[in-house]
This record gives structure tokens, C-alpha cells and sequence, in this order.
């Protein structure tokens, strides 16, 4: 399959190509899901479980995502319009790989914060708040690291969009608000588990996992990738929808808003006390 007539003039990455690593990287994920999910329940952590739902969703997620991966690797890409229909593919599954990679580390902060949460040896000694920090970050860090890896793949898109005369979102405007999201989601997750470890530092009660946050983060997770999957199947049947106005704002709407909304609603909920 040559998929060189799908990257522009000057750009040197192509969706396509790297179709099979992500798929294989999505089902690894997935897999690891499973496994967890099969030790909490082996485990019987009752606390624990309140993750799994996040967990169970993010495994869905990842599963469909490897599909949708694997999916590009059989295109066969002649002409403009088979590669614009490439593209949009593409970048609805980077996203669904995104969504359920964050997901996937949410529910591992979730779990993290719990254990954070356990009575110490002594009733008057502080806790040990360093997983809840760990776990604080790392949402944070990987947010901001998908939110730009998407916004880079995105950019890419455009740029060959404007090579075979589509216009799409002008590629500096998508880069400068993709950076100032990041920004944004790494000072609002960081400064939210500092205030949260100072508040529990010396709490001696209980700490309990979010039910509703998770809940709803979940369900974002499981609506958005069915959603996306639904999509990337319209484009097989109309292909020449991407290099519209209509085709590049669903594209536009599906591969940076709804994910970066999801994002953002996954770390409000984990750590959540």
C-alpha cells in the first residue's frame, strides 16, 4: 500500500503507516485492562471496584480503537479523496486511542488516591500522600501529552488538506489552542491534588473514590468511542463528506472538542474526595 500521495509537500509522517502500531499499542492496553479488571474482582476490593467501571469502559474503548486501526491498514489510497477519507479515519481513531489511554490512567490515580486514603499506624501521624501526588501528575502529564499529539496529528491533516486545495481549521490557530488547553488542564489538575493532599494530610477519616465523577467519566468514555466508531464507519460510505465544510468541522468536533472535554471531565473526577 503507498501512502506517500497522502502526506503533504514538506511533512514526513504518515497516518497510514503507523496504522499498525496503534493498533497493536490500543491492544496491548486493552489487554492490560482486562488483566486489572480480573484482580480487582479476583481481589474483591469493594473500594477498588468503584474504578472498574472507568477501567471496563476504557478496555471497550481501546478494543474498538484497535479495530479502527487495524481498519487503515487495509485502504487502498490513489487519489485525494481516498487519503482525505484516510486522514479522517485516522484521526478519529488517535482520539479514541487518546480518550482511553487517559482513562486507563485516571483509574489508576483513582486507585492510587484510595490507597493514599488508608489509616496510618498512628492516628495522629500524617498520611502518606505521595501516591496521591504521583497520581495527580501523571493525569496531568499524559493530558496534556495526548491533547498535543492530537493536535499535532491534526495539523498534519490540515496541512495536506491545504495541499489538495480542502480547506480545514487553519493549522496555527488548532496549535495555539491545543497549547493553551494543555496548559490550562496540567495547572488545573496540579493545583487541584495540591489542595487536595494538604486537605488530607492529617485527615484522619475515610477517603472515598468519587462514585458520580466516575461514573459520568465512564459513560463519556463508552458514549464518545461508539460515537467515533459510528463515524468512521459513515466516512467508509461517504468518503468525499471530509473534504466538505460539513466533514471537516465532525472531524474538527470528534478528533479535539469532544476529547478535550472528556479529558477535562476525567480529571475532575480522579482524585475526587
Amino acid at each position: 500500500m503507498d501512502s506517500s500521495s497522502c502526506v503533504a509537500r514538506g511533512h514526513y509522517w504518515s497516518i497510514i503507516d503507523s496504522a499498525s502500531s496503534n493498533s497493536q499499542l490500543a491492544g496491548v492496553l486493552a489487554g492490560i485492562l482486562v488483566a486489572v479488571i480480573s484482580l480487582l474482582f479476583v481481589q474483591g476490593a469493594v473500594n477498588g471496584t468503584r474504578a472498574m467501571g472507568l477501567f471496563a469502559a476504557a478496555m471497550i474503548s481501546l478494543a474498538l480503537d484497535s479495530y479502527l486501526f487495524s481498519y487503515l491498514t487495509g485502504l487502498q489510497v490513489d487519489d485525494p479523496a481516498a487519503c482525505l477519507r484516510a486522514w479522517g479515519q485516522g484521526l478519529i481513531a488517535s482520539s479514541v486511542l487518546a480518550v482511553g489511554a487517559v482513562a486507563l490512567v485516571c483509574g489508576m490515580a483513582s486507585l492510587m488516591a484510595l490507597h493514599s486514603g488508608r489509616a496510618v499506624s498512628h492516628p495522629s501521624a500524617p498520611r502518606d500522600i505521595s501516591l496521591m501526588r504521583l497520581g495527580g501528575l501523571s493525569v496531568g502529564t499524559i493530558g496534556c501529552a495526548v491533547t498535543m499529539l492530537m493536535v499535532t496529528a491534526y495539523v498534519e491533516f490540515a496541512a495536506y488538506a491545504a495541499s489538495v486545495n480542502q480547506g480545514v481549521a487553519e493549522p496555527g490557530t488548532v496549535l495555539s489552542l491545543g497549547l493553551i488547553f494543555s496548559i490550562l488542564l496540567g495547572v488545573i489538575i496540579l493545583r487541584r491534588t495540591r489542595r487536595l493532599c494538604s486537605a488530607r494530610r492529617y485527615s484522619q477519616g475515610s477517603l472515598d473514590l468519587d462514585d458520580k465523577g466516575l461514573a459520568i467519566s465512564a459513560a463519556l468514555v463508552l458514549i464518545y468511542s461508539s460515537c467515533a466508531a459510528l463515524a468512521a464507519g459513515w466516512l467508509s460510505l461517504q468518503p468525499s463528506i471530509v473534504g466538505g465544510l460539513f466533514g471537516g468541522a465532525l472531524i474538527w468536533v470528534l478528533t479535539l472538542v469532544l476529547p478535550a472535554i472528556i479529558i477535562l471531565t476525567m480529571s475532575f473526577a480522579v482524585p475526587s474526595i
